[in-house]
């Protein structure tokens, strides 16, 4: 038969978009037995559907959502002949191969969970989590570890769609990193500067009025503390109703003007001073070799992607910031 890679490399080459308009992947077509995944494992095609075959929880470390197979006595099953594409024969011909395949795949199984025991101790060769931070330069797929501990395109490695050949050693991917993020951080805080420099007047000006209307509004209270002194003395006359109307009006519009002011005033400033505090915490996480897979998720939240791209010299590649697309 036809592996579930070489389908995948045919299906891309023939322009067939897959799922979410992404390219096709050997793991769409083979999936996952258990969990129902991947076409060739779709109960739908022998027109039964099937639900509550997972659940969804919190890693009780992590907090990362998590999927966790339920047992099938719990499974909700429901027959619709009508949706069905492929023969019983046809179906359970490929359950018996892919019977098959997993005896004979147990022995990469048993390596793969020997390297995870190993990369347990002896943490240089565990995946490191600045692998999230990283992008390939040409597709825009991930990169992750191929194998003597570097790191490069994965969709080169699954695919063949990319032709990034480029890699980097897991020993050199924190302190380049490192060395692209404190450049990133120095472009910031030019940026800041630049942008207070620029609207240093508007926020004077801003901070003036909020003055002027704190002013207004003290004004405001003293004429109306007078008139209900002269209530209290007996001194009421009717115009004295009209006028404190327009003052009470007029102090509701000031409290108004003044508390939207203090909650609005210099909240860009605000929001970028917490933004640079942040990512630098971060960075010194990232250069004094602490930083977990949580802060290289936050990191590309706040600083963007870093591509991986190649140099004109065989061998060699570089890291450059992607920035988001709010300039940042």
């Amino acid at each position: 038969g036809v592996t579930p890679r070489a389908i995948a490399d045919g299906l891309n080459r023939e322009g067939v978009p897959g799922a979410g308009g992404r390219p096709w992947s050997a793991s769409m077509i083979r999936g996952h037995r258990a969990r129902g995944s991947g076409m060739v494992n779709n109960d739908l095609y022998v027109g039964e559907l099937v639900w509550n075959r997972q659940r969804f929880v919190r890693h009780p470390e992590t907090g990362r959502r998590v999927s966790r197979i339920n047992p099938e006595s719990e499974w909700v099953r429901r027959s619709v002949p009508a949706l069905r594409i492929v023969s019983d024969h046809l179906w359970e011909a490929v359950r018996s191969r892919q019977s098959t395949i997993e005896q004979r795949s147990m022995a990469v199984s048993d390596g793969v969970r020997r390297s995870r025991e190993i990369a347990a101790i002896d943490p240089m060769r565990a995946p490191t989590p600045l692998r999230r931070l990283l992008v390939c330069g040409e597709c825009g797929g991930g990169v992750g570890l191929l194998d003597r501990g570097r790191y490069g395109c994965v969709d080169r490695v699954r695919r063949r769609g990319c032709g990034n050949a480029v890699s980097i050693r897991r020993c050199d991917i924190e302190t380049r990193v490192a060395e692209v993020l404190s450049e990133g951080l120095k472009r910031f805080d030019r940026a800041f500067k630049a942008s207070g420099e620029h609207h240093g007047p508007r926020l004077w000006e801003k901070r003036l009025s909020l003055v002027a209307d704190r002013n207004a509004l003290a004004e405001v209270e003293r004429g109306l503390a007078g008139f209900l002194a002269a209530i209290e003395d007996g001194l009421y006359v009717p115009a004295m109703k009209a006028r404190m109307e327009r003052l009470n009006a007029e102090g509701i519009r000031l409290r108004g003007r003044i508390l939207v002011a203090s909650t609005v005033a210099d909240v860009e400033q605000t929001a970028a001073l917490r933004h640079r505090a942040m990512l630098g915490l971060l960075i010194d996480r990232v250069a004094a070799g602490r930083a977990g897979d949580d802060d290289a998720v936050r990191l590309r939240d706040l600083f963007g992607p870093i591509a991986l791209l190649p140099t004109s010299e065989r061998g060699e590649c570089r890291l450059v910031h992607v920035r988001k697309a709010d300039g940042s």
